[in-house]
């Protein structure tokens, strides 16, 4: 079975909320709530108790900042606009008055609101001020559904802060339209500490929330995006340093940033109560650590997934990378490691399944005599037949059609080797159809 339909299984297992990003509830329409029985009466609130409904009402504005049609949204009437300074006065008092809500689960949530209207204007001291200040609310609110809703909203715009400051440094310009300098390196170094302490924090709250539904896929989902932001840090620092090679100091605190965030993420993730959350966790930032050429601590944390089928997925997926922009003599090592844990696995069809995956790798990669040596995985004489046979296409593809022949005419028992001699000459015809045309058309041709 391909790569693909490995992934399907997982995404099966694990069901496609996370994995597709869907939120965790949507804003109610108009035709949900009926009209009042007596229009004389006052509109009482829904009493529903249903997690749905809750998870709409906290909802609340759309982040985008865009009003729903409704109260409040039609056009204001000329000569009411406020001016620039009043503007200016309720935006510096926006905390202060969202401070003097005395109920925790609206002031929470209108913090919350607070702090992503601050990301997105590039005030991110502001912003983490209002989060702190929510989530000492959260732990004021006796709903467990609600204080549910709210850690997982915290969480996730403590993850939006994180990734605005790892976008300040990178970017360099402190706010939107903003007329001060550029960061310093000093400053760009400083913003991606407070964006790994914003992670941190993020982390913290998903890891509170009560609900074995919600709490696993928010700590996935913080633990992840703090991997990628590492990621996305050691890019720079390890793969395409560029100018930074001219001041190693700087350089030298990107690569331990980028290491820390990775590194912490991966900490974060073994903390993760469900196992199969914890393992592919643990396998995406395994992925992340390895896509920034970080390739003993994405191998150190691939050998810690407990769960053979996702650890050998992080491995294959270091001796990928390692192929592509490191050590083949190390890529080696990791293919032979990530063999051994197929060996090592004992239901004989996610063996036979897993194999699959790795001699499509290192088919792949090129490797043509480790990929023979990995059919001894198969449990039948079918199976080996079959990846032999996509050995011998792939030879024969890549202008290797003598040395397929000759391995074949070595190793493969009499009856078998026409069939592969014509897997050979499958794979030659498959080339000469992908690039025979080119050189036909060069020729000088005659109108009929």
């Amino acid at each position: 079975m391909s790569r693909q339909l490995s992934d399907v299984r997982w995404t099966a297992t694990l069901g496609l909320g996370v994995l597709l990003g869907s939120s965790f509830g949507g804003l109610a329409s108009a035709s949900e709530f009926p009209p009042p029985a007596d229009v004389a009466a006052p509109i009482v609130a829904s009493e529903t108790p249903a997690d749905e409904t809750l998870a709409r009402q906290d909802v609340g504005r759309p982040s985008g900042g865009m009003m729903r049609p409704g109260f409040g949204a039609g056009i204001q009437t000329p000569g009411t606009e406020l001016t620039r300074e009043q503007i200016e006065k309720i935006d510096a008092e926006l905390l202060e008055n969202i401070l003097l809500i005395t109920d925790p689960t609206e002031r929470s949530l209108a913090l919350v609101q607070a702090a992503r209207y601050k990301i997105v204007t590039r005030e991110l001291e502001t912003a983490r001020t209002a989060l702190d200040r929510a989530a000492e609310s959260i732990e004021q609110m006796t709903d467990p559904v609600r204080r549910d809703l709210r850690l997982i909203s915290t969480s996730k715009t403590f993850v939006e802060l994180a990734q605005e400051s790892i976008n300040a440094a990178v970017s360099g310009v402190p706010g939107i339209l903003s007329l001060e300098q550029e960061l310093s390196p000093e400053q760009r170094i400083d913003a991606l500490r407070k964006g790994l302490d914003a992670f941190t924090r993020a982390n913290e709250l998903a890891a509170r929330i009560g609900s074995i539904g919600y709490r696993p896929q928010t700590m996935y989902f913080a633990a992840e995006q703090q991997a990628l932001g590492g990621q996305a840090i050691g890019v720079v620092a390890f793969r395409n340093p560029g100018r930074l090679a001219d001041q190693p100091d700087v350089l030298a605190d990107l690569r331990r940033i980028s290491t820390d965030y990775i590194d912490r993420a991966a900490s974060f993730a073994h903390s993760i109560d469900a196992p199969v959350w914890r393992d592919v966790t643990l396998s995406a930032i395994t992925s992340a650590a390895a896509n920034s050429n970080q390739f003993a601590l994405a191998r150190q944390i691939a050998r810690s997934v407990p769960e053979l089928e996702i650890r050998f997925q992080a491995l294959l997926t270091v001796a990928e990378a390692e192929v592509r922009r490191g050590s083949a003599d190390q890529a080696t090592t990791d293919y032979a490691e990530a063999a051994r844990t197929v060996a090592s696995i004992p239901i004989a069809d996610l063996r036979s399944t897993l194999n699959n995956v790795l001699v499509e790798s290192l088919i792949a990669a090129g490797r043509f005599p480790d990929a023979r040596r990995c059919i001894v995985f198969y449990p039948t004489e079918l199976d080996r037949l079959e990846a032999l046979g996509a050995v011998a296409e792939s030879m024969g593809s890549r202008g290797l059609s003598n040395e397929a022949r000759d391995w074949i005419f070595r190793e493969v028992r009499p009856e078998y080797r026409d069939q592969l001699f014509r897997r050979v000459n499958d794979g030659v015809l498959s080339t000469l159809e992908r690039y025979g045309n080119d050189s036909y058309l060069g020729q000088d041709a005659r109108a009929f």
